[in-house]
């Protein structure tokens, strides 16, 4: 993880990035997806992909990334707010 810090460093404030990620340990029951939006130098939030969606997790990036100047309302539709949990950036 250490080099996501060198290059979010690299990321000016104010910008967006949204992704997904996944989680899997040894005695995982299962893996677990998760949508990741960040607002560079302010807040991010994270929401688990549900089960049933998540073998469209890729074409709905491609709708994301593709989506022109009206991504955000894509991804408010794709993850409505009461389904995210916030966080606040941090400096350390």
């Amino acid at each position: 993880m250490q080099f996501l810090r060198k290059l979010s460093a690299t990321i000016e404030n104010g910008h967006h990035i949204f992704g997904f990620v996944f989680v899997d340990c040894q005695t995982c029951k299962a893996i677990r997806y998760y949508w990741v939006f960040v607002h560079v130098g302010t807040d991010w939030w994270y929401a688990e992909v549900p089960a049933n969606k998540i073998n469209s997790i890729l074409p709905d990036l491609k709708v994301i990334v593709y989506g022109g100047p009206d991504y955000l309302s894509k991804i408010e539709k794709l993850v409505p707010p009461r389904r995210r949990i916030s966080m606040r950036a941090t400096t350390d």
